[in-house]
């Protein structure tokens, strides 16, 4: 059987092997849009008493049986996880979910490329910042499964009866205020990755990592209001933004001897060895300007320094270092949070 096929069978056998608060439950196809390239088709299961639901995704369990394990142990997996990841779910309830003044303290920002993500993007309230975007969630907090999450669509903002300009200042002060930027040193961040594991640096700290307590979309601290100015003033002056992932990104001080190129050619490459695709941010590498307060890529700053870049001589890059840190961090076990999400079915 292919893989649709296989959702028609669960979807006729699984409503006879649930049990207790999802004894008579409907099991429905689902489509769940995602960003990152992330979405699926699979199943949602809605309650008889008419609470939120949940879905689930098919792809692992169709795995399981084309790799031989039978199928009547694979519906009874597939029963068991719907029942967990009910008990486990957070209790929202449609009339709240529809409720802006009540769904207000949840929001979340994330910040993602928008290329790849132009399809989700049209369907979606998002900001631009130059070629990323940011884009709002619904965070309904911690539960076994993961972090269980509702992204804001553009028929979900219309409901709401409120401007985009109100939702993104929101947002921000709600992210601000919850998931407050950290900037750490390479080395520190090490340690903590590395549970106090990390080597000894010799000098100054030439690189530092932005993110949030949480770790979680982590990047987008640097579209809060206040991040950039802040950083400036941490780096001495003007720095370089070099993405790692949605998690996190890398600010490298501007010394006047990286090249835009170099530094595109490094993210690009830790994205390709190193980074899930599901969780890469972007290919490029920014600069923020802090005597003119402008952010930009990189190639573009450049273009606008082109008249003091002639003439300079030989060039210390942190490029190498970079790369060794990243090397070190990979040879090594990481202590990472949990990114899981629970798609809810609404």
């Amino acid at each position: 059987m292919d893989y649709k096929e296989f959702i028609e069978q669960v979807k006729r056998d699984l409503p006879g092997r649930l049990t207790g608060d999802l004894k008579g439950a409907s099991v429905e196809d689902s489509h769940v849009e995602k960003l990152q390239n992330a979405s699926y088709d699979g199943i949602a299961i809605r309650p008889e008493n008419g609470s939120m639901g949940i879905s689930m995704s098919m792809e692992g369990y169709f795995a399981a049986v084309e790799n031989g394990t039978p199928y009547q142990e694979v519906i009874g997996q597939i029963a068991e996880e719907a029942e967990e990841s009910y008990r486990d779910r957070p209790v929202v309830r449609p009339e709240d979910y529809r409720d802006y003044e009540k769904m207000k303290p949840s929001l979340m920002v994330q910040l993602v490329g928008q290329e790849g993500n132009e399809a989700m993007l049209e369907k979606i309230p998002y900001q631009d910042m130059v070629d990323m975007a940011v884009v709002y969630w619904l965070d309904f907090g911690m539960t076994e499964e993961g972090r269980a999450t509702a992204l804001i669509t553009n028929g979900l903002l219309e409901s709401y009866g409120i401007s985009q300009e109100q939702l993104h200042r929101d947002a921000m002060e709600q992210a601000a205020r919850k998931q407050p930027f950290e900037i750490k040193g390479m080395n520190e961040m090490l340690a903590e990755l590395m549970g106090g594991d990390a080597p000894m640096n010799i000098g100054r700290e030439t690189m530092y990592v932005a993110t949030n307590p949480s770790r979680m979309f982590g990047a987008s601290v640097i579209a809060y209001p206040d991040f950039m100015e802040a950083a400036a003033e941490k780096m001495g002056g003007d720095f370089y933004v070099l993405p790692s992932s949605v998690h996190e990104t890398i600010l490298v001080p501007d010394d006047g001897k990286e090249m835009a190129a170099g530094l595109r050619a490094m993210v690009q490459d830790v994205n390709e060895v190193e980074v899930d695709p599901k969780e890469r941010l972007s290919n490029e590498a920014y600069h923020y300007d802090s005597k003119d307060k402008v952010f930009e890529r990189a190639d573009r700053f450049e273009e606008r320094r082109a008249e003091k870049e002639k003439g300079c001589g030989e060039r210390s890059s942190v490029l190498g270092e970079l790369s060794d840190r990243k090397k070190e961090c990979s040879e090594r076990p990481r202590k990472e949070p949990s990114h899981k999400r629970e798609d809810m079915a609404l």
